[in-house]
């Protein structure tokens, strides 16, 4: 989910696991419409407590990194300073316009820890179409490559709400004893979340 409160300058970027292995895992059905109708000061701490709840089912201790929208939340304007960044070279397979961004975090605290405390810093890639600023395919890494983490997900247009959407995810986890632990995701289904009111007046 991709939510931007009244008066923040961001956006929150999160995850509710409902299912997993075929069995629900919510003990509030009800969670995320609660989220947008309660009182503007508790939707944060809510919008926390349902990422934690959903955390307890990822496959590694670094915090929620699958989330196909992460990279787009890290390059937003309050963390860009902690990066460093070089351009890449034109990547024709993703379109004529397309060029490579390779992104390096390197100010503590790291934005994410290993075990809870310990500072990771994280590298990355982003395609980027430099025409109109679309970002078609991102890359995040944490540790060596074949030893660390990576994410991989491509983007596609959305006709009805008119942007780009999430639309595969690749990943790939050290299972500890030599090997990898693989997944890959497909998104579709996309909604834009809408609260409306109304007043009844009564002499």
């Amino acid at each position: 989910m991709l939510v931007k409160y009244p008066g923040a300058d961001g956006w929150l970027v999160f995850r509710d696991t409902f299912e997993v292995d075929g069995k629900s895992v919510r003990s509030e059905p009800e969670r995320l419409t609660r989220l947008f109708l309660e009182p503007a000061e508790s939707r944060l701490s809510r919008a926390r407590e349902i990422t934690a709840a959903s955390a307890k089912y990822n496959l590694a201790n670094i915090g929620t990194v699958n989330n196909p929208l992460l990279v787009h939340a890290l390059m937003q304007g309050s963390n860009q300073p902690r990066f460093r960044f070089t351009l890449g070279n034109i990547e024709k397979s993703l379109g004529p316009d397309v060029r490579t961004i390779q992104f390096q975090e390197y100010q503590t605290p790291s934005l994410i820890k290993v075990d809870g405390n310990a500072d990771i810093f994280f590298n990355g890639l982003m395609w980027v179409e430099q025409t109109t600023g679309r970002i078609v395919k991102t890359q995040f890494n944490v540790g060596r490559r074949g030893t660390g983490v990576e994410v991989i997900t491509t983007f596609r247009a959305d006709p009805e709400l008119a942007i780009d959407v999430p639309a595969t995810l690749k990943e790939w986890y050290p299972d500890g004893f030599g090997g990898d632990i693989t997944g890959e995701a497909t998104y579709s289904r996309f909604r834009r979340f809408q609260v409306t009111t109304a007043e009844d007046l009564k002499k």
